[in-house]
């Protein structure tokens, strides 16, 4: 939905203009873009198939080495395995929830606690992002040593203009957070279930998707947005 729509486009685009002329902007766009995407989807195929169609012929043809492009891409695809609302974790959370209530039994506690999902998912927060920080040193450090394998792009060919930079980055940076804030939010702060915060996720990629719409009044998809989050409220 965040593909066909042209969200995850005008971000990356955004974020190109961005970085794009340092030294391995481009590989930071696509690491910001990717981590961003993995907060929304939580799956690895769909990342590294959206930045692949996105931004892999954009990279080769700016002169990237082409594993470094390629590595790049797969490296922030599967940043879905480890930040939130990560497939694996909610695997994961079954299996280490089980143990350790057997754990706890096995020893005479019985009156056991849980492990939840959302334990997972707060305790997998940082690493990420930690991960996603490493992934940017890393695009820094290669392009200082071999400055030939991600060079910049010329500040003209983006007709930069900082102050509309500036706006058209925030527009297209606000509604993937809003998206990810609502999916954590409702799982961290227990309102939703991760079954129920996949179909906020839902809801909410595919209001983002009409908001794209131009033709289209943004009206129906503000009073839709208003009314799920009143849902969430009353429950």
């Amino acid at each position: 939905m965040l593909e066909k729509s042209k969200v995850a486009e005008e971000l990356l685009d955004n974020m190109v203009k961005l970085f794009g002329t340092l030294r391995g902007g481009l590989g930071i766009s696509v690491t910001v873009v990717g981590a961003l995407l993995a907060a929304s989807t939580g799956i690895v195929g769909a990342t590294v198939v959206t930045m692949g169609l996105l931004s892999l012929p954009t990279m080769l043809r700016r002169g990237y080495d082409p594993a470094l492009a390629t590595g790049t891409i797969a490296a922030a695809g599967t940043l879905g395995q480890i930040i939130p609302p990560s497939i694996v974790l909610v695997l994961l959370g079954d299996v280490i929830s089980s143990a350790f209530q057997n754990s706890q039994l096995a020893r005479g506690i019985f009156s056991p606690e849980t492990v939840s999902v959302g334990d997972l998912f707060a305790g997998a927060l940082l690493p990420g992002l930690g991960l996603v920080g490493m992934y940017i040193l890393y695009q820094v450090g290669v392009a200082w040593l071999r400055p030939n394998s991600s060079p910049a792009i010329p500040r003209e060919e983006l007709e930069r203009d900082d102050t509309s930079l500036l706006i058209a980055t925030l527009n297209s940076l606000v509604p993937p957070i809003a998206l990810i804030v609502a999916v954590l939010g409702s799982i961290l702060t227990g309102v939703a279930t991760p079954t129920e915060a996949a179909a906020v996720g839902a809801i909410g990629a595919t209001l983002l998707a009409g908001q794209r719409i131009k033709k289209a009044s943004g009206l129906p998809i503000y009073v839709a947005a208003l009314s799920v989050a009143g849902l969430f409220i009353l429950n």
